[in-house]
């Protein structure tokens, strides 16, 4: 076996080439860190060069929509929806139209053990499911192919991911697709779920239960205040600030994110998807009569295509146009900076482990984030 990636910051872990490889000589193996890398076994390789050929990461992307239609602030008009998503609500109408056209929808959710992974949802139920923000890079092994199986059988498709997995699928594929839409969404970049699985023994050990159901943005104070809520077996609940909970406060901080991430080729405003969805930050000053108590979707447009199937969910959204300059925040610029001491700490959390590195890092940090806390309050 040997690793198809020596330089890691060149992998974004997209499955590309284990999809494309015509002799199955490709997997994917976890790295101590909890990420997943290729390795080829070359007893089966031919070298063929296909999984090279195929990687949109590394050849700096030939996938992109340098085309932006439209900018959009938004959210849903159904409130209960509205509550129970991340920002506005889009995502969910425009996997509901997929659906009444007899499509499928691929999109990330917890398994049953706090896994993230992508399903293959053909109903409300499994759309329901897709709900929220998750804060861990989801295993797509697999999913390609499944992909462009339902593709060639002539259903509708509707592939949302981060902009290196969208980007990854778009070059498997290697052709245009009518039947075909991609969401992809702003992202900061995304941690392992070995991490986020330490994070889960260490509340359930607090609680001394196992936890039943995660969100990491609730809206539960008229969705001004998005903190973290956990529920376990023996009742018990877990809310928090997101950055004053471990597992947030080091994602936010950049501290845990994989080294692809401070490499991406998709934080930019050239997308990927036909659709890409976001929080819209900074509307208190572009449009501040239009700002929704429990979040607000950024929308931007960059397909004929992207651009139809968003009317057609019009009726369900409360719409206010936008410019790319409104919308502009950081992960649409640039690549996340590395923190000076972004290896210090992966090398502390692999070496001494997940409680260890709270104790390190966060205790200052917190102290100084409460003492801010208390301050708002009280103004």
């Amino acid at each position: 076996m040997i690793n198809l990636f020596s330089d890691k910051s060149q992998c974004c872990g997209c499955t590309a080439c284990l999809s494309t490889c015509p002799k199955g000589a490709i997997s994917m193996r976890i790295d101590d860190y909890g990420f997943n890398y290729p390795v080829i076994d070359t007893e089966h390789c031919v070298e063929c060069k296909k999984c090279v050929a195929v990687c949109d990461f590394k050849k700096n992307s030939d996938n992109k929509n340098s085309a932006k239609l439209s900018v959009y602030a938004c959210h849903n008009k159904n409130e209960q929806i509205h509550k129970e998503s991340s920002s506005g609500g889009v995502f969910f109408e425009l996997g509901k139209k997929i659906l009444q056209n007899n499509g499928v929808i691929y999109g990330a959710v917890y398994d049953q053990n706090f896994n993230v992974k992508p399903i293959k949802a053909e109903k409300i139920s499994d759309l329901e499911k897709m709900k929220g923000s998750k804060y861990v890079q989801s295993n797509i092994t697999g999913v390609f192919k499944q992909v462009k199986t339902d593709l060639e059988q002539g259903r509708k498709v509707l592939f949302s991911g981060t902009g290196c997995q969208c980007a990854g699928l778009k070059s498997y594929l290697n052709k245009n697709y009518d039947n075909l839409y991609i969401i992809d969404i702003v992202c900061h970049g995304v941690p392992s779920q070995k991490l986020f699985n330490d994070y889960k023994k260490q509340l359930e050990k607090k609680y001394k239960s196992k936890l039943i159901s995660f969100n990491f943005r609730t809206k539960k104070i008229k969705g001004e205040i998005q903190d973290i809520e956990a529920e376990f077996e023996n009742g018990k609940l877990y809310n928090n600030y997101p950055d004053l909970d471990n597992f947030k406060s080091f994602f936010s901080r950049s501290l845990t994110l994989r080294p692809s991430c401070y490499n991406c080729k998709y934080a930019n405003t050239e997308r990927v998807g036909d659709i890409t969805i976001g929080d819209f930050w900074g509307l208190e000053k572009s449009m501040p009569e239009f700002k929704s108590r429990y979040g607000t979707s950024l929308i931007i447009i960059s397909t004929q295509k992207g651009q139809k199937l968003f009317e057609e969910i019009s009726d369900s959204l409360e719409t206010k146009e936008s410019t790319l300059q409104n919308a502009l925040q950081p992960s649409l610029i640039s690549p996340v900076k590395k923190t000076e001491i972004a290896d210090e700490f992966m090398n502390d959390y692999i070496k001494n482990g997940f409680d260890y590195v709270c104790n390190k890092y966060n205790s200052g940090v917190f102290i100084k984030n409460l003492k801010r806390k208390i301050k708002n309050i009280i103004k």
